[in-house]
Parts: structure tokens; C-alpha cells; sequence
């Protein structure tokens, strides 16, 4: 993968992050849009995985699951709570 293409990768991951924190800032005003369908959010999921090589339920467990974005490989601790450092992580250590 070109430095363009990683680029671009975080670029939308970075916007993808940005809707899923509004949704969810919304929410905490008594607003549920977990049912929303946004024909963005799908291409975006789509063309992230595929262009990275990343897993679709991968990507779906960063942006929407509240948990500690701490991963533990080979007794070592990676912090990936910013996109950059999640998205680095996961093409250094694809499968």
C-alpha cells in the first residue's frame, strides 16, 4: 500500500469517527439514531476494508464499541485510541 492510498484510508476513518462521536453526542440528549441508516457510513465501511485490507467487523468494533482501544501483541501494548495509530496497527499486522 502507497502512502496515498494510507492516506486516504485514515482521511475517511477519520470522518467515519467523526459521525459515529455526533450520533453518539446526540444520543446523550435523548436522541437514538442507532437505527439510522446512512448510505455514507455503508460506502465508507466498504471502501475503508477494501482498500485496506482490514475486516468490516474489525473497523465496526473500533468505531462503535466503548471499550479500551488497548490491544496486547507479544507482550507488548498498543494504544489505539487515535485512527492513525489504529489504522498503522492493523496493516503492520494483518493476518
Amino acid at each position: 500500500m502507497n502512502i496515498k492510498q494510507k492516506e486516504f484510508i485514515i482521511k475517511q476513518m477519520s470522518i467515519l469517527k467523526e459521525e459515529v462521536d455526533k450520533k453518539n453526542e446526540i444520543y446523550k440528549h435523548g436522541v437514538d439514531l442507532s437505527n439510522y441508516e446512512n448510505g455514507y457510513t455503508e460506502v465508507a465501511l466498504n471502501t475503508i476494508s477494501e482498500f485496506s485490507g482490514i475486516k468490516r467487523e474489525i473497523i465496526e468494533w473500533w468505531l462503535y464499541e466503548s471499550s479500551s482501544k488497548i490491544v496486547l501483541l507479544d507482550n507488548k501494548e498498543y494504544d489505539l485510541t487515535e485512527v492513525e495509530d489504529f489504522i498503522n496497527f492493523e496493516l503492520d499486522n494483518k493476518e
